[in-house]
């Protein structure tokens, strides 16, 4: 069934249920009328007008109706009848032919006719413009003319076509707009249409002429582009009639100012322009121009501001150029001003300092004077002169000036000669000085001769560059000597006088070589007949003396002999005589003088001295000593020489003689053996050289006696030589007084040789001293234990067994014993014994927590930092669950056993303390380490492995206190070790779960935060009220029994307790110090921290009442006595009296009275929740992630305690 048959049955449906329902239930026989038929309507299709009531079209049709239906609906406005299917009613809406469905039924059936209905609109009509005719001003905005009509309108025209801005609305035909030209009144018909049909009406309209002119165009610049072309810019007049984009400029040109006064058309824009070049102009000549605006109803405005520019010149007229050069002269001279370019330039010129200057013809001068021939300057003056050429842009001032000397410079002193080689001698001097030339523009003059008084008349040989004070003069012959004088010159061309005579002669053509003696010179039995020859050059002179005076040459002809005799053949030499000789030859370098003595020996040769030539030193069992005796002659040796040399053990030791024959020089090589020893090594007796034989050149045997040993000239006295030495301690570090010590560094010692270190031990455990190397802290009433290590075999290290922590102070003292031998068995002399006393390294924390809330509790062991709280990661994304050990050496996480999971809880960590080896810790957790041991566990502090001790409290614990092995614990737990009753407060002896017989049992509601343990009071903080601790009704704060956990003791002490909680307790020097969000406590004013006296309970006069305490809770406090400081820290800032009536942010200190606060102010971002102390400065756990006003610190930070400052 297709759609439209589908609804037109169901509408059928719907007509015979509603005929059933209105006639309820009758008989079957009374529904038997005949169906309708025939159905249908004359007139269709129906075109009717919008608006306009349908004349009615009633159908033929057989049969009665019950019901007619049109698919689809009707137009809006017709409607069908039910009875009779008439069509009727008034259209409201215009729709194109539209094809309907009418449908007319009875109870018995139904039939059918189709239709077309068109909704036309109404054709315009009544056309109306009232007010007509119309008066407008040209350029003013018209007010709209509304026409009246009926009917609707699709187009709206003019005949003629509107005057120009006008215009006109097609659908309502309003005429709108801003009249651009002037006219007289004119007709115009207005015709209105549809698709219907049209209307139309005549108006007319005449427009008045506007005559208001433009304004003044403004800000007239001109800018020259070429020797042709200036272009203009203007900024926009304005016009009540003509938008500014239609205004037209008009441009007056002129070649003198105010030329455009009465106004001519040069150049006319274009509409709108704010811009024009203006062309076709003559070079390096200035314009003038002003503009006028003219707007489209020709009204000319005002005239703008003259402006001018200057065509780019022809170009440039060049610099004059002035001859002579300006400069130093001694004359007058003729100046002559030239220009090269252009031709025919004018040039003008001064002399009297005045910038000449050209008049506005550029052919005569406003300044100076017109040049046409060279001007004569006799005197020092400046010379200035400017080309001009008319289109020519001025050249620049040409300046020069002319100064005249009439003084010589001074001669140059003083004058030296140096002969460099056989063809060069080099000149120096000392610079003239002149009243006008500068050293450094002076020239010289030089005069070269080869006698001496050569230059007597003055010829210049050379001549200097300007300022020399040096001159190389080469082409020299060797060997000659070359005299020379100097004179200046300076810049007029004066002369100075002429210098002193000095003269050098050049480097000879050679040496003659040495004279040689045949034979030599030596020792001899009897006189010499000596030959002397040169080798070079050929027919050399010799001269030669025995008188022991030096032989010379004459220096001019090198022929004879100015001192010795002329050698001519053989020269007898007695015994003991020293000959000595010399070369000579002309244009050679005499030779050295060579000499030689001659003797005639009988003696025999002795011992002068020993020595060694191995270097002074300590030298060991297996090293070479290279001995030497060394006698007053050279000797010859035959056999085998022996010196006996003293080495302790054994007390002789034999040396061989090894070389030297034939020196004065014999070498003896000793092997130091095992066991050898001596502090400065000699030889037994003076006798101990013997064996072999020992002669000089001539046979004479040696007197071998030594120098006594010891003495002068012995082994011992010439040499340091140690053999085997006693070992001796070069150092040992830490030196006394030693800072900043690594707490990883070991305690060295330095050996000066090679030791025995198996004999090199100390003790393993602290206790009483033993071993060869003694470290004590207490004068050796007792030792440290420790390890030994060996670096070197000249070095020991000892690592205490118990590490040196940082910040400490250590007064060690160190004994060395002397069972302690050198390698070569050699032992220490006497015991080392000094004290190294030290302190060790800064704390650092270079740890921050990265993802948690909190760090709660702190705990020192040493070099470790325990911290809990409530963080899951720390050092970026390092994990670390609730719990992290820290070295404080470098500040970073410890890792292997301190790492998750087997280090760590599974809930926030609240409290922490050290009880010897052990870390306790307490929170709210069920897991610690790898499982097990809820809230309450023990960790190695030096491995980190969890402690099988498991007393597993049933709620939290808040805090822990150790004194005397015993664990003291308190919280909101109610049961420990399973079942045993402890209401908030327990004792453990560590590694049993079970707890003790120590019991307060706080009855009151609320946990326990706090616990400190003072002699035998333990005091007690926390939230509990109303109810018992240890038998006594305490609000808050509470004593006990540190034994037995009784109150009995206690009953007076501080009854009043607090009026709010405690959150954390501080006990020492006797007195108990205690903080939280109270504002009394032991009735005493204190704002959430005070103090009292640890054994009754009252008042120490710790300060309270108005500013004073914090103006906010109180977490953490840690008192040092030392320092007679309490630190505290909380919650309190920014406030005026946030801390003892000052401006303190989270943390401050103040004396052990509360009296004042120090200056002291690190000045966190956020709670601090935990304090503790390492050397100079306290490390802070909280909420904070800043501290000094920015500094990142997230959670954790240590802190100066001198500065407050973050420690980096």
């Amino acid at each position: 069934m297709t759609t439209a048959k589908h609804k037109r049955f169901l509408l059928l449906k719907i007509a015979v249920m509603l005929q059933l329902a209105a006639v309820g239930c009758r008989g079957f026989g009374d529904f038997q009328a005949a169906p309708p038929s025939g159905f249908s309507y004359s007139g269709s299709p129906f075109v009717i007008t919008v608006n306009t009531a349908m004349p009615a079209a009633k159908p033929q049709i057989t049969g009665t109706v019950s019901a007619c239906l049109a698919e689809p609906a009707l137009p809006a406005g017709l409607q069908l009848g039910q009875s009779d299917c008439v069509l009727s009613g008034v259209p409201t809406v215009i729709q194109p032919p539209t094809g309907y469905t009418i449908t007319a039924s009875n109870k018995t059936g139904s039939t059918a006719t189709t239709i077309s209905i068109e909704v036309n609109a109404n054709p315009p009509a009544s056309l109306v413009y009232t007010g007509s005719p119309f008066a407008f001003t040209q350029g003013n905005s018209i007010a709209p003319l509304t026409p009246t009509f009926t009917g609707s309108v699709t187009t709206c025209a003019s005949a003629p076509p509107l005057p120009p801005g006008l215009s006109i609305n097609n659908s309502t035909c309003e005429i709108t707009g801003i009249p651009t030209i002037a006219q007289v009144s004119t007709a115009y018909t207005i015709t209105a249409t549809n698709a219907f049909g049209s209307t139309n009406t005549g108006i007319n309209i005449a427009i008045t002429a506007e005559t208001t002119p433009p304004s003044a165009p403004t800000a007239l610049n001109a800018t020259p582009i070429s020797g042709a072309q200036i272009d203009l810019t203007w900024t926009a007049a304005t016009d009540n009639f003509s938008a500014q984009g239609n205004l037209i400029y008009e441009i007056c040109r002129a070649t003198a100012s105010g030329g455009c006064t009465t106004f001519t058309v040069t150049h006319t824009t274009g509409a709108g322009a704010v811009n024009f070049s203006s062309a076709g102009l003559s070079a390096g000549t200035v314009y003038y121009f002003v503009v006028r605006a003219r707007d489209e109803a020709n009204n000319l405005g005002a005239i703008s501001g003259e402006a001018s520019a200057m065509t780019t010149p022809a170009g440039s007229v060049s610099n004059p150029v002035l001859a002579p050069a300006p400069g130093l002269y001694n004359i007058t001279q003729n100046v002559s001003a030239t220009v090269a370019a252009p031709a025919s330039s004018t040039v003008c010129y001064s002399t009297n300092g005045v910038d000449p200057a050209c008049d506005g013809t550029k052919l005569a001068c406003s300044s100076g004077t017109l040049y046409s021939v060279a001007v004569a300057v006799s005197a020092t003056s400046t010379f200035k002169a400017v080309g001009c050429k008319p289109t020519y842009l001025d050249s620049a001032v040409t300046t020069g000036t002319y100064t005249f000397d009439y003084v010589a410079p001074s001669t140059p002193a003083p004058f030296n000669a140096s002969p460099v080689s056989m063809t060069q001698i080099d000149l120096t001097w000392s610079a003239a000085s002149d009243d006008l030339t500068p050293p450094g523009n002076i020239v010289y003059e030089i005069c070269r001769a080869t006698t001496s008084g050569g230059c007597g008349t003055f010829t210049a040989t050379h001549t200097t560059a300007a300022g020399a004070t040096n001159f190389s003069v080469t082409g020299l012959t060797g060997g000659t000597t070359y005299y020379f004088v100097i004179r200046s010159r300076d810049q007029a061309t004066n002369l100075s006088t002429v210098s002193g005579e000095i003269s050098a002669m050049t480097t000879p053509v050679g040496t003659v070589s040495n004279p040689v003696f045949t034979p030599p010179a030596g020792t001899y039995n009897s006189s010499q007949n000596v030959t002397i020859t040169v080798a070079s050059p050929a027919s050399p002179t010799i001269c030669y003396s025995t008188n022991g005076v030096d032989p010379s040459c004459d220096a001019l002809t090198k022929l004879i002999c100015t001192s010795g005799t002329s050698y001519s053949g053989p020269v007898a030499v007695a015994g003991g005589q020293t000959l000595k000789a010399i070369g000579c030859k002309l244009t050679y370098a005499d030779s050295a003088v060579t000499a030689g003595t001659y003797t005639v020996d009988s003696a025999a040769p002795t011992v002068t001295g020993v020595t060694a030539s191995t270097t002074d030193g300590t030298y060991n069992s297996g090293a070479t000593i290279s001995i030497q005796v060394v006698f007053s002659e050279p000797v010859n040796v035959t056999g085998t020489p022996v010196l006996s040399l003293a080495t302790g053990n054994p007390a002789t030791t034999p040396v061989n003689y090894v070389s030297g024959t034939g020196t004065n020089t014999l070498t003896f090589d000793y092997v130091v053996a095992n066991g050898n020893t001596t502090g400065d090594l000699d030889y037994v007796s003076t006798a101990a050289l013997a064996g072999g034989t020992i002669q000089d050149a001539v046979g004479n045997n040696a007197v071998l006696t030594l120098a006594t040993p010891g003495a002068a000239n012995s082994l011992g006295a010439s040499k340091a030589i140690v053999v085997n030495p006693p070992p001796g301690i070069t150092s040992v570090t830490p030196t006394n007084g030693a800072t900043n010590w690594p707490v990883t560094s070991p305690v060295t010692i330095n050996f000066n040789q090679n030791m025995n270190t198996g004999l090199i031990n100390a003790q393993g455990a602290n206790g009483a001293c033993s071993g060869t190397v003694w470290v004590s802290t207490d004068n050796f009433a007792s030792c440290l234990g420790g390890t030994m290590a060996y670096p070197t075999q000249s070095s020991a290290t000892f690592t205490p067994s118990n590490p040196f922590c940082v910040e400490g102070n250590y007064p060690i003292r160190v004994r060395i014993l002397t069972a302690v031998q050198s390698a070569y068995g050699v032992p220490l002399p006497t015991p080392y014994d000094a004290v190294h006393g030290f302190t060790t390294q800064q704390a650092l924390m270079k740890t921050a927590i990265t993802t948690g809330t909190d760090v709660r509790a702190l705990a020192i062991s040493c070099n470790t930092l325990f911290v809990g709280g409530s963080f899951s990661q720390v050092t970026g994304s390092l994990g670390r669950n609730n719990l992290v050990a820290i070295d404080l050496a470098t500040g970073f996480p410890l890792n292997g056993g301190f790492t998750p999971p087997a280090f760590g809880t599974n809930g926030a960590v609240n409290a922490l303390a050290i009880n010897g080896n052990e870390l306790i810790v307490g929170g709210s957790f069920t897991n610690a380490g790898s499982g097990g041991s809820q809230n309450l566990a023990a960790f190695n502090i030096v491995t980190g492995a969890k402690s099988a001790w498991s007393p597993a409290p049933n709620a939290a614990v808040n805090a822990l206190a150790v004194d005397s092995g015993i664990i003291y614990a308190g919280g909101s737990f109610t049961l420990v070790d399973g079942s045993v009753s402890r209401n908030k407060l327990a004792a453990f002896t560590a590694g049993v779960n079970a707890p003790n017989a120590w019991n307060p049992s706080s009855t009151a509601p609320g946990a326990v935060n706090a616990i400190a343990i003072a002699g035998s009071t333990a005091i007690i903080g926390g939230a509990f009220t109303g109810g018992t601790v240890g038998g006594n009704s305490r609000n808050y704060l509470a004593a006990v029994d540190a034994s037995t956990g009784a109150g009995g003791a206690y009953t007076g002490w501080c009854t009043a307790g607090a009026d709010l909680p405690v959150n954390t307790i501080a006990a020492s020097g006797g007195n108990v110090y205690f903080g939280g969000s109270f504002n009394g406590t032991c009735g005493i004013t204190f704002y959430n921290f005070g103090a009292v006296s640890a054994s009754t309970g009252g008042s120490i006069g710790f300060a309270n009442g108005s500013f004073t305490g914090a103006n906010d809770v109180v977490s953490a406090l840690f008192v040092d006595n030392a320092a007679s400081t309490l630190y505290v820290g909380g919650a309190f800032n920014t406030a005026t009296d946030a801390f003892i009536g000052t401006t303190r942010n989270f943390m401050g200190s103040t004396g052990l009275t509360g009296n004042t606060a120090n200056a002291w102010h690190p000045n966190f971002n956020g709670s601090v929740l935990a304090i503790t102390k390492v050397g100079t400065a306290v490390v802070v756990g909280g909420l904070f992630t800043t501290v000094n006003g920015g500094t990142a610190a997230n959670r954790l930070a240590i802190v100066e305690t001198s500065t407050g400052t973050l420690r980096p």
